[in-house]
């Protein structure tokens, strides 16, 4: 049995084996490394419900809503906890794809907006951190560019 594991402003356990309790995922990955835990995936990580979310990626031009953190999450998941995944390769295999269709995706409607004669906005919800970083950049010169001309000479 698993003494408590004290951390800063919070403290979990004890922990029992074979008695499932719910703890953050970098608290998780610290007792998977130590082989002192199995990790349960989250039920957006199995290859049923990713193949769902690849198909309405494609297929809608909404962002379909995952977690901020869901590439953080898959990779670290498939990196660290392998063994509790099942078929963890397709899993990863899965997740890239999501990602690369997501990313399309963006660039395809940010290209729209370069278009002077079209009237087009890009919806942007449910965007991931990574998707709001890669994007950041190109978004700030932009609305620093879209001031600067609405500027009086």
């Amino acid at each position: 049995m698993i003494t408590h594991v004290p951390v800063p402003l919070r403290q979990y356990g004890p922990f029992r084996p074979q008695i499932k309790v719910s703890v953050p995922l970098w608290l998780a990955l610290i007792l998977k490394k130590q082989g002192k835990c199995n990790i349960v995936a989250p039920k957006w990580l199995s290859s049923s419900s990713l193949r769902a979310v690849l198909e309405s990626e494609r297929g809608d031009e909404i962002f379909q809503a995952l977690p901020f953190h869901y590439v953080e999450i898959a990779t670290d998941l498939c990196k660290h906890s392998r063994d509790d995944l099942q078929d963890w390769s397709s899993i990863y295999d899965l997740m890239e794809n999501v990602r690369a269709v997501r990313h399309s995706k963006m660039q395809s409607g940010l290209r729209g907006l370069l278009d002077v004669h079209a009237l087009k906005g890009v919806k942007l919800s449910n965007l991931a951190s990574l998707e709001v970083s890669i994007i950041r950049k190109y978004m700030a010169s932009s609305l620093d560019h879209f001031y600067l001309s609405s500027q009086p000479p």
